[in-house]
């Protein structure tokens, strides 16, 4: 054994669901140690191979294969089983062979938690949330302590750590991994921890977006990451193309596009729409955060160059619809007009009064609604998103028809050899784009923390739970700019343990 004291690791990870968490993997298990115990969660689009990707990661790395469980699979339309890449050959981890691999129950995964736990060989227990929560038994379900005392014992033998990939602000939780959650087990396990006497750090997603953390879509020594990266943006980054507006704001009739609301582009339609987050899913944040386009002439040039490739798709889907004489600029008044009715309709069905001509109105409406019954507010779209599409193609078959011809020729080759999906992702690439690995830097930045007391002391609350999120760090850069520089330096030095190509070099910065 060497001399680094081993840990006990629990992460309960998405992977597939986004670009974010194979990146994390492939830098966690870079960091991991030989005799370090891995208990994965692996959830997602598609539990059963994001298992195997993962566990094929850390044998490679430590020799050994994760105790896997799988969790609840959610959103399987977005990212099919072809597309969960492997991190050791980039290659789709579909038909690789695992010998002597197998994933286990939720409840033998529970109990073999446990039997390491009791152990009483590791120093440490670290449990990492990079996912959702569905079920509490796709979390470690650390309150059996109560009843069972040996383990309690061993326990508190143990220095715990928890991170979670969730914003909390003034002891709110919010974003995507809270409110894709059920309701509760968030809070259930914050509780649990509390209890337990786990140092508990949240980190708020978006200081993946700082510009020193983010990393080069084009990833050379990580060929999985890489893939990864390049299937998100085709699918789940081209939409945000679709919003020319900024956050919040309903397109005209002009902005109006064809693909607006097929699998892909429901989710960043309608959240931008609604103004649930303040970044927004649109253009302005592709050309932001993505290409890195500051400059307004440039934007202009990419928008316009967006637009161009968006009017020749729009005509191509309903002029094949509805003939060559189609008035497409009628037709999208049309779209326009259906998709403002049908949020009408959909808000009386749900018991929501007033009329509304933006869907930032009908969700404020919404948490009023709830605020007055003393329920829940919805401080996402994600509850309603299936119920209103479902709405607007019931009431305009004809808006469905355009839907699905549109994801159908989206993704075929035109008499050039190139998609729709071609056109746009080559319009993204040529600006050498970047990723944003929100998970990888929630990992980092955490370690970083509690490796350095000053950080520590810096990001604990009054109630001594660790919050990291960018005003916090844009605040340690203002008044304490050499420790920002060691924070930044040690997130990147995290980052960078698997061979990640950053977005930007220390001299840049």
């Amino acid at each position: 054994m060497t001399g680094v004291p081993p840990t006990i690791y629990v992460v309960i990870s998405d992977y597939g669901a986004e670009q974010d968490d194979q990146k994390a993997w492939s830098q966690f298990a870079a960091h991991l140690n030989p005799h370090d115990v891995v208990f994965a969660m692996a959830g997602g689009p598609q539990p059963p191979w994001a298992a195997r990707a993962i566990a094929q990661k850390v044998q490679h790395e430590t020799g050994t294969y994760p105790i896997t469980a799988e969790a609840t699979p959610f959103e399987s339309e977005k990212t099919p089983k072809e597309k969960i890449f492997s991190l050791v050959n980039g290659r789709p981890i579909y038909g690789q062979e695992l010998p002597g691999f197998s994933s286990v129950s939720r409840e033998k995964w529970q109990k073999e938690i446990d039997k390491a736990v009791k152990r009483d060989i590791f120093s440490n227990l670290q449990i990492v949330v990079l996912s959702p929560l569905f079920k509490n038994n796709e979390i470690y379900d650390i309150a059996r302590a109560k009843s069972d005392k040996t383990l309690a014992a061993s326990l508190k033998k143990l220095r715990k750590t928890a991170t979670l990939q969730i914003i909390r602000n003034d002891g709110e939780f919010d974003a995507y991994n809270y409110n894709k959650s059920t309701p509760g087990l968030v809070e259930a396990f914050h509780q649990a921890a509390v209890q337990n006497g786990f140092t508990i750090t949240y980190v708020n997603g978006n200081v993946a977006k700082l510009q020193p953390f983010k990393i080069l879509a084009r990833q050379p020594e990580l060929p999985g990451v890489e893939n990864t990266i390049d299937f998100y943006m085709r699918n789940l980054q081209v939409p945000w193309a679709n919003m020319p507006g900024p956050t919040a704001t309903v397109p005209t009739a002009e902005q109006m596009h064809v693909t607006m609301f097929t699998p892909k582009g429901e989710y960043p339609c309608l959240f931008h729409m609604s103004g649930a987050y303040a970044y927004g899913f649109g253009r302005e944040r592709l050309a932001r955060d993505i290409c890195a386009i500051h400059d307004p002439l440039k934007y202009e040039v990419f928008s316009n160059e967006i637009d161009e490739e968006l009017n020749r798709f729009d005509t191509e889907v309903l002029t094949r619809l509805f003939g060559k004489e189609c008035d497409v600029a009628a037709k999208r008044k049309e779209m326009h007009d259906a998709m403002l009715h049908a949020l009408n309709i959909y808000a009386d069905q749900k018991g929501v009064k007033g009329s509304f001509e933006t869907f930032q109105d009908f969700f404020a409406a919404v948490n009023e609604m709830a605020r007055q019954t003393e329920s829940k507010a919805v401080a996402s779209p994600f509850t309603y998103i299936k119920g209103y599409t479902h709405v607007l193609f019931e009431t305009y078959p004809w808006y469905k028809q355009i839907t699905d011809l549109a994801q159908e020729y989206a993704d075929r080759p035109g008499p050039d050899g190139k998609s729709h999906l071609d056109k746009m992702i080559t319009i993204i690439k040529k600006r050498n784009p970047h990723a944003v690995a929100f998970d990888a830097v929630a990992l980092a930045s955490a370690h970083v923390i509690d490796s350095d007391p000053r950080l520590a002391e810096y990001f604990t609350e009054e109630d001594g739970i660790r919050v990291i999120d960018p005003g916090k760090v844009d605040g340690l850069e203002e008044f304490a700019p050499k420790l920002y520089e060691e924070f930044a330096a040690g997130v990147r030095a995290h980052m960078t343990l698997d061979g990640t190509a950053m977005a930007y070099a220390g001299t840049d910065l």
